[in-house]
């Protein structure tokens, strides 16, 4: 886990490389597309567990013998 140093360190680096009025919609963009990546990481995992339930007992059956 990086201490405070190295977080004022990064944050320097980020404001002389960006500039300060580009720094907030960076982070926006950034928040943005955290909140898509785990919407659909979830819908995936959805997906996934719809496949499963779909499947009939017998199917299961065949599967497990193989």
């Amino acid at each position: 886990m990086p201490g405070f140093f190295e977080l004022m360190v990064l944050l320097a680096i980020l404001v002389i490389v960006f500039g300060a009025k580009r720094l907030p919609r960076l982070g926006e963009a950034l928040g943005k597309a955290v909140v898509k990546y785990r919407q659909a990481s979830r819908s995936r995992s959805e997906i996934e567990v719809e496949r499963v339930d779909d499947k009939k007992p017998s199917e299961e059956r065949e599967l497990s013998s193989k």
